[in-house]
């Protein structure tokens, strides 16, 4: 409890950035969607360490591991929307020393490295052509010297989609081929034909530079330093913390956890008037790369960090400013966050739970002290091994909404099947059950067995709650996931609810009302009161 007391107290000083992340050890992970196994069986086999007379390398494990990944979840057949629907929690250690904290609300970032076939193929590329070996040493942003292989593994982005045409006017200028060079200037010119190209075969393709050397080889005879002049640094990716200093394990470790949905996707199909047809299988540089590492721990390995090879992760805090829980646990909230979206939700709602618990405990300790000991001496409050439900028979949820200290909490998230991709399905339950969270609502969009919905269809069917919730209780709303469609849609939708209250209490019109509506829906963004964390 201690320790628990003086992690969550939170601090203004990161002492993690991306220049100088924590190497992370991944300490768990488990898939939320109902995935079969048999992928990353085959991954910690590639993984495992302990093999006699196994020479092979940390890349050729990743390699392979990543391999079998994709082998084992095909992307066509009857299976294909589940296989490409795999979302996975990762519990990653913290220092012991409490320099990483965070709150409900953060996020980390993760600095990845290029993957290891891209990294491989480079390193070929400029032996062959130039004669530099990996080893070899050379500075970088006038740095201490690092080898060449660190140079591109981790200083360079090989495996981004390409989106700056300069990029292809740089390779043509390494390009021996006339043809080649003269085809890349086309895709990167402003001629309508060549943009037209550019988007079907680059960005839809969703090319990066080492596709493009290997489908125009004259650039191969790029230098090291034009390599490293032309392309930028690998942009870290941010993940919401799904879990609550306040709950941890029974684990001497301290940890935090993250959720994120494994990035593998078909193009779409793009044909050339020969006849030749062209779709790519395209996965994530930092998801499918974690789906590899954390491969023994989905399939429960022991002693995964002396039998298998596992990197560490380099991560680094996140702070939000304003994505916060209310200070005052008497606050309303309503929770919206479809798919991984509902990643900081579950963060909120252990935070929340721990809280009332300890309250509770504090409550029950109280009472039991004042009416029962009169003696010469007093018993402290943590001696009394004592529940409220022993005190009183209640559970803590609903306990703390007879006496109303705590506000309501309404729960939406939304997914494609029940079965496959409920995330969090469990815990959600059991918040529930417990009284933490007062409203569930589960929308599925693709369920065979049901009409498809969608959140803001959840928000609709109860708009007279959402509306006395926000209006009348004064709730904080609060919005995570898609930006592009999601985010959108429930803003509008939340018009729609207030716009039709304020129009049957004052007899006007819609028009007029609807007005009104998204004049306070901005009003709400304006006091912090509708919050939004979405991304595109």
């Amino acid at each position: 409890l201690e320790r628990l007391t003086v992690s969550s107290a939170g601090s203004s000083n990161i002492n993690y950035t991306i220049n100088d992340p924590f190497e992370s050890a991944i300490v768990g992970a488990r898939y939320l969607t109902d995935t079969t196994l048999e992928g990353v069986k085959l991954a910690s086999a590639a993984l495992a360490c302990t093999t006699p007379g196994d020479i092979s390398t940390r890349q050729d494990k990743i390699i392979l591991a990543q391999n079998k990944l994709r082998e084992s979840f095909p992307l066509t057949g009857k299976d294909a929307d589940k296989n490409g629907k795999r979302v996975i929690e990762i519990k990653l250690r913290l220092p012991d020393d409490f320099t990483l904290e965070y709150q409900p609300g953060d996020s980390i970032g993760v600095a990845f490295p290029n993957s290891a076939m891209a990294v491989g193929f480079v390193l070929g590329m400029l032996l062959k052509n130039h004669g530099i070996v990996s080893s070899q040493k050379l500075s970088v942003d006038s740095k201490t010297p690092i080898t060449v292989e660190a140079a591109i593994t981790d200083h360079i982005d090989l495996c981004s989609p390409i989106k700056n045409k300069r990029i292809l006017v740089a390779l043509a200028e390494f390009a021996t081929n006339i043809e080649e060079a003269d085809t890349l200037k086309f895709l990167a010119s402003k001629d309508p034909s060549g943009q037209d190209l550019f988007k079907k075969y680059i960005d839809e393709q969703r090319m990066n530079v080492v596709d493009i050397l290997t489908q125009f080889p004259s650039c191969q005879n790029i230098t090291l330093e034009g390599l490293l002049s032309i392309l930028s640094g690998i942009v870290p990716r941010y993940y919401s913390i799904s879990s609550s200093p306040l709950s941890q394990d029974d684990s001497a470790d301290l940890y935090l956890t993250v959720a994120f949905s494994v990035v593998d996707y078909m193009t779409p199909a793009l044909s050339f008037g020969d006849g030749i047809h062209l779709q790519r299988r395209v996965g994530g540089l930092a998801t499918t790369y974690m789906e590899a590492m954390c491969s023994p721990y989905l399939i429960g390995a022991p002693d995964v960090g002396a039998n298998f090879t596992i990197d560490r992760l380099k991560i680094f805090p996140k702070p939000t400013a304003d994505f916060r829980l209310p200070s005052n646990l008497s606050t309303p909230m309503i929770l919206i966050g479809p798919g991984t979206g509902v990643a900081p939700f579950i963060g909120f709602l252990k935070h929340r739970e721990a809280q009332l618990s300890a309250m509770d405990s504090t409550n029950v300790a109280k009472e039991v002290s004042e009416g029962t000991w009169r003696g010469g001496f007093d018993f402290e409050e943590e001696d009394l091994s004592v529940s409220r439900q022993d005190a009183k028979g209640l559970i803590v949820g609903a306990d703390f909404r007879g006496d109303q200290r705590h506000g309501d909490i309404a729960l939406y998230f939304g997914c494609r099947n029940k079965e496959h991709d409920w995330l969090y399905k469990t815990e959600m339950k059991s918040l529930s059950k417990s009284g933490v969270v007062r409203h569930l609502n589960v929308a599925f969009s693709r369920d065979s067995s049901a009409t498809k919905t969608y959140v803001q269809d959840k928000l609709k069917a109860d708009a007279e709650s959402v509306y006395k919730m926000v209006l009348e209780d004064g709730a904080t709303i609060y919005i995570c996931g898609d930006g592009n469609a999601m985010a959108k849609d429930v803003q509008n939708t939340l018009v729609e609810i207030f716009a039709k209250n304020i129009s049957t209490k004052d007899g006007g019109s819609m028009e007029a009302a609807t007005e009104k509506a998204r004049t306070y829906v901005d009003d709400m963004k304006a006091r912090n009161k509708l919050l939004l964390d979405i991304w595109s």
